[in-house]
């Protein structure tokens, strides 16, 4: 009789085994992204292959207004042995969505994170030390302005690129700490439907908000 392996044994297996490629396309802000339903695609079969189930449930936050707690199960189809991973997340506030569209935003996007930190699926958008991030940052610095030159830019973007700087700057010095930091810091900026890039923070409001997460890890 061979070997029952352990859920987590098997995770690491499915992990060695998982390939999926970035085949969304967010032509407003001009980035690729993991569409739920292509990871769905080539897991289902692997979770089949190993006799693993995936359960997710998002629920309001204990104690934060405006949050959600993301949790995914992975479990044995055939015992109670299991893993639980989760995270939170704030609301979805897309332009021109009703509440019931925004829930499902969040829903989706939780569901797209967390099966992408179950399965180690690496964003390398995400990491603070690539080429991508930087050069982002820099295009998003350096963009021309299209107002006539003897008027002076908005307050309110200036304020914004500098909160966005101040928190590149953060992110990167905490996350040099340890590999939990950079964990806590991707799920932070994960929360803030930026995909790890602060650069696409919107709001002067979510920037500040933002930063102040950040200062607390």
């Amino acid at each position: 009789m061979s070997e029952i392996l352990s859920v987590k044994k098997r995770i690491v297996k499915i992990c060695n085994a998982f390939r999926v490629g970035k085949d969304g396309k967010n032509t407003f802000s001009n980035y690729d992204y993991f569409k739920p339903d292509d990871i769905l695609k080539t897991l289902n079969p692997l979770l089949e292959e190993h006799e693993l189930i995936s359960i997710f449930n998002l629920k309001t936050h204990e104690t934060k207004e405006g949050y959600y707690t993301a949790i995914l199960t992975l479990a044995d189809a055939n015992s109670e042995d299991k893993v639980d991973y989760q995270f939170d997340i704030e609301k979805a506030e897309v332009k021109g969505a009703n509440k019931a569209q925004n829930s499902g935003a969040t829903l989706t996007y939780a569901k797209r994170y967390s099966l992408m930190n179950a399965f180690n699926i690496a964003d390398n958008d995400d990491d603070f030390d690539s080429d991508k991030s930087a050069k982002t940052q820099k295009k998003e610095n350096n963009k021309p302005n299209n107002k006539p030159s003897n008027k002076p830019s908005e307050p309110v973007d200036e304020k914004l690129k500098s909160l966005v700087s101040d928190i590149m700057v953060l992110a990167k010095t905490k996350a040099d700490k340890d590999e939990e930091t950079k964990t806590k810091i991707k799920n932070v900026l994960a929360s803030y439907h930026v995909s790890g890039n602060p650069s696409k923070i919107e709001t002067v409001e979510q920037a500040t908000k933002c930063l102040q997460d950040i200062n607390k890890i």
